[in-house]
């Protein structure tokens, strides 16, 4: 058997029984991707994704604007889908920081992860993140429009994601200097970051949701870094050693290469200019 990627996104007329049918004649578990965004007949059926005591080799899978993620089908699928890397569940307000959990706690090679929109989500979802080390392999996460979202979970994700090159924060109105300041120290090889206000969410003005991001946040991404601690040991002081042997102080930030801030007042010349120079990568700064 042949197929490997199935895309049925936006089909309202497609049933469960068909899409039971398909999985269920992927008896060798060949099928690689399946999108099944926008079909709003569905509810169970990509539970067929999961084999009766075998993981799937699904590594793409798209849920995205379906009318019901439950606890007990996000548990299903984590169980199951152990080679996932990208999903996306955007859109979804049934999503909750239970299923994230169970989604955290099965899946932990994930590349790509998009919960955009996810309006039930709340900084908690997050503990899962770090307790089970979902977010070592992950590159790019996308978080715009979860405006329960705050500083606590952008400190969860900047410890735990040290491969992460894409952060869209766009519409997340808690979010803080203190947070930008956490990612700016912590995600080294970030490329793209996006913290601006979101003027196409439903029932609110840009104004309203645009992350607190000031000056400090956005000058933070291109200070230096300070070196890390050296062990005392004799013939250091204050536990660094001599001139020779000192740690070079790097850029957390010198790979970014888009950053938008759309929408954030508070940032200053002193911040741009900071940016700017300290970021040679950089190929986008946009502050409409």
């Amino acid at each position: 058997r042949t197929l490997r990627a199935i895309d049925l996104s936006d089909c309202t007329s497609f049933t469960e029984e068909c899409l039971l049918r398909l999985l269920e004649d992927d008896a060798t578990g060949v099928i690689h991707s399946l999108n099944v965004s926008g079909c709003t007949q569905l509810h169970l059926a990509v539970m067929g994704l999961r084999r009766k005591n075998v993981s799937t080799n699904v590594k793409t899978l798209r849920l995205a604007r379906l009318p019901l993620i439950s606890d007990s089908l996000a548990e299903w699928l984590a169980a199951g889908c152990r080679h996932l890397d990208t999903l996306d569940l955007s859109d979804n307000p049934s999503v909750s920081d239970e299923c994230l959990g169970y989604l955290f706690a099965g899946c932990r090679r994930m590349r790509s992860l998009n919960l955009s929109r996810c309006s039930g989500i709340t900084d908690g979802a997050f503990d899962g993140f770090v307790e089970h080390d979902a977010g070592t392999l992950l590159a790019e996460l996308r978080l715009s429009g979860c405006d329960a979202l705050g500083d606590g979970a952008v400190s969860s994700v900047a410890s735990s994601c040290p491969e992460l090159e894409l952060l869209d924060l766009r519409g997340v109105p808690k979010v803080t200097d203190a947070g930008l300041i956490l990612v700016a120290a912590s995600c080294r090889r970030l490329r793209s970051l996006d913290v601006s206000g979101d003027a196409l969410s439903p029932g609110s003005s840009r104004s309203s949701r645009v992350p607190r991001v000031g000056s400090d946040g956005i000058a933070a991404l291109g200070a230096l870094a300070p070196p890390p601690p050296q062990p005392a040991s004799s013939g250091s002081v204050g536990g660094v050693h001599g001139g020779a042997n000192k740690r070079k102080r790097g850029r957390p930030c010198k790979w970014l290469r888009v950053l938008r801030c759309d929408g954030a007042a508070r940032v200053d010349d002193r911040a741009v200019i900071s940016v700017v120079r300290a970021c040679p990568q950089l190929e986008v700064l946009s502050l409409r």
